[in-house]
């Protein structure tokens, strides 16, 4: 929607489109991870761990 409330389309290909649907997984609350397949998921899962170790222990 435009600021006055109007349906605005927009027919976007390549990076545009996927810029544009990134931000609006954000607005739904969706996360890049929840669109990884399992196989996905899996290959990251020990760096994702890893990652969540090390920044909860810097987190007060």
């Amino acid at each position: 929607l435009a600021r006055s409330g109007r349906l605005v389309e927009i027919n976007a290909t390549g990076m545009l489109a996927r810029v544009i649907q990134h931000e609006i997984d954000h607005l739904d609350g969706v996360l890049f991870i929840d669109r990884l397949s399992y196989k996905d998921k899996k290959a990251i899962e020990a760096n994702l761990q890893a990652l969540n170790k090390q920044y909860s222990a810097a987190s007060p």
